[in-house]
């Protein structure tokens, strides 16, 4: 096969040996062109399916056991209800502001075993709404992530953006809460 350019940009023509020697012109792609064609779609594809998903919620780093290590199994998903029957310990890990989680920056980090003080933070969770009514931009605001073991090896977290929780469905309430002021001002006391 001899491969030369065609008049037209982005066309090559082909030629193929027939059955007896001669060279056959046949214009388009050759099977080469296409396969390379075809490599660089699915590369495109592969690097598109990769950003896309970096950007789902994953917990913005390592979670730690309020030593500053980090818990085995490091990675767990957003919560998806505030609705928590139980949990184990809460950790708490306070940036004084959002790039500082994304930059790998230590975070203040405080854990929470107290049964009655778990309870006092789960109840309060109960009452909250899944759902908020608006979508918020922030800016490099201080956060807090509060995240909830829920079993030897499980758990989840939500975050506070200053002093607004952002939701299982990832908004914000348009009127906040008493329980969502009255959670934040209890996480807040043990930082």
């Amino acid at each position: 096969m001899v491969v030369a350019d065609n008049k037209e940009p982005g066309q090559v023509q082909c030629f193929f040996p027939d059955d007896r020697g001669q060279s056959v012109l046949l214009p388009g792609l050759c099977p080469e062109e296409e396969m390379m064609i075809y490599g660089r779609i699915s590369l495109v594809i592969l690097l598109v399916t990769a950003v896309f998903l970096s950007g789902c919620e994953k917990h913005p780093g390592k979670y730690w056991n309020g030593r500053g290590s980090a818990v085995k199994g490091g990675s767990m998903n957003y919560i998806e209800t505030f609705k928590i029957p139980a949990c184990e310990k809460i950790v708490l890990e306070s940036y004084k502001k959002m790039s500082d989680s994304r930059d790998g920056k230590a975070p203040k980090v405080r854990e929470i075993t107290d049964k009655d003080v778990l309870k006092k933070i789960l109840a309060l969770m109960n009452e909250l709404p899944d759902k908020g009514e608006e979508m918020i931009k922030m800016g490099d605001v201080p956060i807090i992530n509060v995240v909830l073991f829920i079993g030897h090896d499980k758990a989840v977290y939500f975050t506070f953006y200053q002093d607004m929780v952002k939701t299982p469905d990832t908004s914000f309430y348009s009127e906040a809460p008493a329980q969502e002021k009255e959670l934040y001002d209890l996480l807040v006391s043990f930082l």
